[in-house]
């Protein structure tokens, strides 16, 4: 029987914020995300590009998903399952929000790894 639903913010859980279906920490890559949802790895793909949760469209928005990891694995990792679990809810309503921004010509090369986090401001 599989144990994650595979509902979008399920898969985005999962597959990029690391929360398994109780909100624990937990790698899935995309063979384990299709035996934990019970599919076949190809319906999976399929399924997460119908819901925009593709690595190739999420690299084009505009989204800090290295810190949404972070953030919800740190909170998991505490022992703050339902705290993981509403943050990992914004972030999911923030990514579906910034879709609308799909930019083709952003992608990792865009980002300012010295500044991941996005929160230094820059010497002047």
């Amino acid at each position: 029987m599989p144990r994650i639903k595979p509902t979008p913010f399920n898969l985005f859980c999962a597959y990029f914020l690391g929360l398994d279906e109780k909100a624990q920490p937990r790698f899935f890559n995309m063979n384990s995300l299709a035996r934990a949802t019970g599919m076949d790895v190809d319906d999976l793909i399929r399924l997460m590009e119908r819901f925009h949760l593709d690595a190739p469209t999420m690299r084009h928005v505009p989204f800090n998903v290295s810190k949404a990891h972070a953030d919800c694995q740190d909170l998991a990792m505490e022992g703050h399952t339902q705290d993981a679990l509403r943050l990992a809810r914004r972030y999911f309503d923030e990514y579906y929000n910034l879709l609308k921004e799909f930019d083709e010509n952003l992608d990792f090369e865009t980002i300012d790894y010295d500044n991941i986090w996005g929160d230094e401001v820059p010497d002047q």
